[in-house]
């Protein structure tokens, strides 16, 4: 961890989220929110004083067996994915963990909360 003193913690959320979407979505549609809310959230914890990025992991269940697991582990490269969704997605459970150093819980809530606002709930029926 270079860089980041002996005094920064590690500060931790977790959070799981049932997506019941207004349409369904195709992969590849939903693959393009996950970019996009991945690259805004690390963009804001950086903008929030973010030092280092322990973990931002994720998985995407969905109806049939199909799973998504995205992961993060640096402020310069794009979120990795294993698993495969196969048809367009409906209803999905979305879990996040993020592990992030130098950064208040508060921030990392709210980070979080707005990204999914943003990038998921526009799509799903009220």
């Amino acid at each position: 961890m270079s860089g980041v003193g002996h005094e920064v913690h590690p500060t931790v959320h977790a959070q799981e989220m049932n997506l019941t979407l207004k349409a369904p979505l195709s992969a590849s549609e939903l693959l393009v929110k996950l970019d996009c809310f991945t690259s805004e959230l690390t963009c804001a914890l950086q903008g929030d004083g973010c030092k280092l990025i322990g973990h931002i992991k994720g998985l995407l269940e969905v109806e049939g067996n199909d799973h998504l697991f995205f992961s993060i582990t640096s402020f310069e490269e794009k979120a990795r994915y294993k698993g495969e969704l196969t048809h367009a997605i409906a209803r999905a459970k979305l879990t996040i963990n993020v592990i992030v150093y130098g950064v208040e819980q508060r921030s990392v809530e709210r980070a979080v909360r707005e990204g999914l606002e943003r990038h998921f709930m526009k799509a799903c029926q009220e």
